[in-house]
């Protein structure tokens, strides 16, 4: 029987769909290892293993389609200020397309909503929503005094000397374009 530490390095970074597991030629019977903790229906991960909420989303949007990070999940990947209630809460923010049904996994917090092509981004792996269509998709969970942190957040200029980039995250154009 093979075990954990003979994984596929890929397998080894954080949790992984069990198709992507049969892709590198690991067996169904393998994949019921109790060193493999199941997240859930075609999601597993190596006991003990520390994983970012990147990480642990990815693979969720992978196993259903049409599925990406939002809302608290994604304003705490992106790193924005603001409040959300379920902001570090123990369940995922997963947005699925219409018409598409709302997913219905153990540990996710399901929305169904509409996307333009622009309000979607792929990101290291992860489908998730832009940071001007996240900043909208927890508006209605903000103070007015939130919404303007959150806002200057996204539409001040870098100082290059504090931060790598050097260009604003969104333009007015872009949130007038999100509301």
């Amino acid at each position: 029987m093979l075990h954990p530490d003979k994984l596929p390095p890929e397998l080894l970074t954080g949790p992984f769909t069990t198709g992507e597991a049969h892709d590198l030629g690991i067996g169904r019977g393998w994949l019921r290892h109790r060193k493999l903790v199941r997240l859930s229906r075609g999601i597993r991960t190596v006991e003990g293993a520390d994983s970012s909420l990147a990480l642990l989303t990815r693979p969720y949007c992978i196993v259903t389609g049409h599925a990406a990070a939002s809302h608290a999940t994604a304003l705490e990947i992106w790193g924005m200020p603001g409040f959300h209630p379920d902001r570090g809460g123990p369940g995922i923010h997963i947005a699925r397309q219409a018409p598409h049904t709302m997913m219905r996994r153990r540990g996710v917090i399901a929305h169904k909503t509409q996307f333009r092509n622009d309000e979607v981004v792929f990101l290291d792996g992860l489908w998730i929503t832009t940071r001007a269509r996240t900043w909208l998709d927890c508006a209605r969970k903000m103070s007015i005094e939130e919404l303007v942190v959150g806002a200057d957040h996204l539409l001040r200029i870098p100082r290059p000397v504090f931060e790598a980039r050097t260009a604003p995250y969104a333009t007015r154009a872009d949130l007038e374009l999100a509301i």
